[in-house]
Formats: C-alpha cells, structure tokens, sequence
C-alpha cells in the first residue's frame, strides 16, 4: 500500500518593493520641470500647426488676384518661413520661460541678473513673433486684398459695369482697373470728378478701417486671448503705418504717377498730412475710448465691491448693549 506522506507548507514571503525602473518612472513623471518641458514643446507644435494653416489660407486667398505663378510660389513660401521663423521665436521664448523656472527659487544676484534678462528676452520674443506673420504673410495678403478692394466697391457703387480687376504683386502691392463709363445715380450726385477721388480714397480708407476695427479687437481680447491680441495689434499697427508712409509719400512722388492714392486725393484738394494726420487720429480715438471704458468699469466695480463689503460688514457686525452703571450706596 502506499504511504501518503505530509508535505509542510512552506511560505514565501513577497516583495512588494517596486522596481528601480519604475521608481525612476514615476519620478520622471512628478518632475515638474519635465512636464514643464513637454507642455512647452506641445504648444510649439501646436501653434505651428495653426500658423501654418491660417498662412497657407491668406497665401489660398490672395492666389485668386495673382497670375503669375513664381508670385504664387512667392506666397506661399512666405507662408512657410514666416511659420519657420515663429517657430524659431517660440523655441526661445519657452527656453527663457523654461530657465526662469529653473532659477524661480534661486536669489542669488547672479541668478537675479539672468532672469531679468530672460524676461527681457521673452516679451521681446512675444512681439517678434506676430511680427514676422505680419510683414510675410498678412502685408502681401490681407492688407493688399483689404486696400484693393475698398477701390473695386467703390467703383462697382458708383460706376455701372466698371469691369474691375484687383492685381496683386507680392512685396509691391496691388493694383486695381477699372472702366470709367456711366454713372450709377449715386455717383451722378457726386459727379464725374468726384468719384474718382471717392474710388481712389476708398482703397486707403477701407484699409484703415480694418485695420482700425484690428486694433479694437486686439484691446478687447488682450486678457482673455494675450497672443491672438498681440497678432491683431501687431497687424492693425503695421497696416497703419503703411498707408501713413503711404500717404506722405505722395509728397516726393512724381506727379506722373497717376495710379498714387494720394496724389489723386491730393490733386483733389486733400493734403498728404491731413491724410496722414486723419489715418492716425483713428486708432488712438480707439484707444482712448477703451482706456475711458475700463476707468468707468473699474469705478463700477470699486462701487459695488464696497456695497457688497458695506452689507458684509451689516450682517456680521456685532451689536454690544451699552454697559449698565453701578449705583454705589453710601
């Protein structure tokens, strides 16, 4: 017969110890300074992405008044470097923004020193930065298409069948044709020789105004939207001061010239400094008006914070009885 013998149990104690491996892990991913890292790389890419699809749709756009075509190739390799050199700009900037995190405890003045510089480095970068979208890619497209078409309405209002056509030249500006036939009744109340002038000042005009209307949305968006804000401030300011150079240019401008705005206008008995003047005067009514804005919304809201601090102090205040005097009898 066999013998069933009894087998002792032996118990192996377990480790629960995680590995080296993990435990270098999950400390890599509590860095703070690594997360920092990838967030920053993150919205690099990401912002990429978005430039380079907005550059390509203004360079789209802008093809339709181009023919020929190294001009299109021109466009939209602006496109593409002005998406290259953002690129660049963002990489410094979240370098500085990287070392100022590193050095965020350290006040040593040495390490004082190097995080004004950072500092200084990355507001510079933050202007930069729009600055290249906007002389690259929104001079040769928005701007141009803006102008041109404030003088392709106008003729097309006040002249019938004007057979218009807008022409763009990257880096030289635009061009806008048109058929001086009969008038439309509008411009038969303004005449012959005053549409000319409104059809020449209306490029200029409309290009301002969009660049106006730019500059507001820019201060309306600068907290809740900081860099779309700098991009529209960036592209409202740059427009401006090109139809102000453009409008003094008219000063040393040949008067053979005839396709210049300005002299037209000027021919027409409007200086170049009042154009000048009246191009400028636009975005700081602007900005006067939004700094009046926020004074009057500051003051309502110091108003209704001590209402509300006022009926705080109301329902919370403590009510003592007056203290009862003591009669001592003598």
């Amino acid at each position: 017969m066999g013998r069933i013998t009894s087998i002792q149990e032996q118990q192996t104690p377990l480790s629960f110890r995680p590995e080296k491996s993990l435990q270098s892990l999950r400390e890599r991913r509590r860095d703070p300074a690594l997360e920092l890292k990838k967030t920053l790389i993150k919205e690099i890419v990401k912002k990429a992405f978005i430039e380079l699809g907005v550059s390509l749709a203004f360079a789209g756009v802008a093809c339709i008044f181009v023919a020929n075509p190294i001009a299109m190739a021109t466009l939209f390799i602006c496109a593409v470097a002005a998406v290259a050199i953002s690129t660049l700009l963002r990489g410094i900037g979240a370098y500085c923004t990287y070392r100022l995190f590193q050095l965020k405890y350290d006040e040593s003045s040495e390490s004082i020193l190097k995080k004004s510089r950072f500092k200084k480095c990355l507001g510079f970068v933050k202007y930069l930065t729009p600055m290249a979208f906007s002389q690259l890619v929104d001079h040769n497209t928005r701007a141009v298409i803006t102008h041109e078409m404030g003088h392709a309405l106008a003729a097309n209002i006040l002249i019938k069948n004007p057979n218009t056509r807008v022409s763009i030249v990257p880096f030289d500006g635009g061009r806008t044709t048109y058929r001086l036939g009969p008038l439309t009744k509008l411009g038969e109340f303004f005449g012959r020789a005053k549409t000319k002038l409104i059809v020449a000042a209306a490029g200029p005009a409309l290009g301002v105004l969009t660049a106006t209307a730019g500059f507001g949305a820019s201060l309306a968006l600068r907290k809740s939207h900081p860099e779309l804000s700098r991009y529209l401030n960036v592209a409202a300011i740059d427009t401006i001061g090109q139809h102000v150079f453009y409008a003094l240019s008219a000063l040393w401008t040949s008067a053979a010239q005839t396709s210049h705005d300005f002299l037209q206008l000027m021919a027409g008995g409007v200086h170049p400094l009042v154009s000048a003047v009246s191009i400028v005067a636009l975005p700081i009514l602007v900005r006067i008006g939004f700094y009046i804005y926020d004074k009057i919304k500051e003051k309502r809201m110091a108003k209704i914070q001590a209402k509300e601090q006022l009926h705080l102090n109301k329902n919370y205040s403590i009510k003592i009885p007056p203290t009862s005097k003591l009669e001592i009898d003598k």
